[in-house]
């Protein structure tokens, strides 16, 4: 059984990741910067963590899920989102560049098609952050999310690959959903960006925000499962020389991709769920917060959804009009589908349509 250097690679650097987006999932809900201070610290006594005690897996599994200086215990999150992070880019670099599992990719290439893999992996990274700040305080920071949408469109446009987008993004449904997104910039410029509220950083972390902690054989388990299906999925390769069409309007089929991928991809990906499902379905303190404040906004919350609605109004009117223009129009029609020749616009475009879905 060998494994390629490049799946260690990015198994390695998932890992790192991952040990930032605990940082990330950790202060962002508290209103507290992810870069000062600088270096970690135990929430139970704000001891300045050393290099050796903050390394990815390793650390967590030799202090045996304790703090070195104050005994305290170390939540499972901080290991279990490492690994799950390292399992997760694992598994996008080889649907990607192993089982050619993607439209465009014809035979992929690391030095050629990186913009492509990064944007990825920073999707599967925001995504794994996002879903650690939900479980643990009911909170999402937006400035994950901003970031995931403006590496997407960058990232794709400087792939040259985009060109394979260019008959998604010449259909007026793309043109639509492009003049969305720009009306939601726009909007958020005109509403937010340019008078954002003044947060006040919190001196010490409520214990409703802190980690959960967890007994230390359920997180070595869950570490060695995500582990053990990272490598399982290295060692896995191509059983088919089958190229799935994943476009939609070729058929797609789940038996010729399974033929493709084998089980590896799929199980690897139960595995991420139901690890992040067990997680989720533990009793936290931010539950009774969260009660709380759905019952503190119960009686005005038809008047604050119809608010966001007509925010929202300005980017629906926008996005159905480019619709009609580019689609009933020949002039419009012909404009558009000249502005998305060029693969860097096909592929920005594309990224924004696919903001706009997500």
């Amino acid at each position: 059984m060998t494994i390629p250097i490049i799946d260690i690679f990015v198994w390695v650097f998932g890992l790192c990741v991952g040990s930032f987006l605990n940082v990330a999932i950790y202060r962002l809900p508290l209103g507290l910067s992810v870069s000062r201070p600088r270096w970690s610290f135990c929430p139970g006594c704000n001891h300045t963590l050393a290099w050796y005690d903050n390394l990815p897996l390793v650390s967590w599994l030799a202090l045996r899920g304790r703090c070195r200086t104050c005994r305290s215990e170390i939540s499972v999150q901080y290991p279990l989102v490492e690994a799950i992070t390292g399992l997760a880019f694992v598994l996008a670099y080889r649907l990607l560049f192993v089982f050619d599992a993607r439209v465009g990719l014809v035979i992929a290439a690391v030095p050629t098609d990186w913009p492509l893999l990064l944007a990825w992996l920073t999707l599967v990274a925001a995504l794994i952050a996002c879903a650690g700040m939900d479980i643990g305080s009911y909170q999402i920071d937006v400035s994950v999310t901003n970031l995931a949408v403006v590496a997407g469109i960058v990232l794709l446009a400087l792939w040259p690959g985009s060109r394979a987008f260019v008959p998604l993004a010449m259909r007026p449904i793309t043109a639509g959903c492009t003049a969305a997104f720009l009306a939601g910039v726009i909007m958020l410029w005109l509403t937010l960006w340019r008078h954002p509220m003044s947060d006040t950083p919190a001196e010490s972390p409520p214990k409703s925000q802190q980690p959960g902690s967890s007994s230390l054989v359920p997180g070595v388990v869950a570490v060695l499962v995500c582990v053990g299906a990272a490598i399982w999925l290295s060692c896995s390769s191509p059983r088919t020389a089958l190229t799935p069409e994943l476009d939609g309007a070729a058929g797609f089929s789940f038996d010729t991709w399974i033929a493709r991928v084998g089980w590896a991809a799929p199980v690897s990906l139960a595995v991420i769920f139901l690890l992040m499902v067990l997680a989720a379905s533990r009793d936290r303190p931010a539950d009774a917060e969260l009660h709380q404040a759905i019952e503190e906004e119960a009686p005005h919350a038809r008047r604050v959804a119809l608010s966001e609605l007509l925010w929202l109004l300005p980017c629906i009117v926008a996005g159905v009009l480019a619709w009609l223009v580019v689609g009933r129009t020949a002039a419009g029609g012909s404009a558009w589908a000249n502005l998305v020749q060029y693969a860097p616009v096909a592929g920005a475009v594309y990224a924004m349509h696919g903001a706009v879905v997500g």
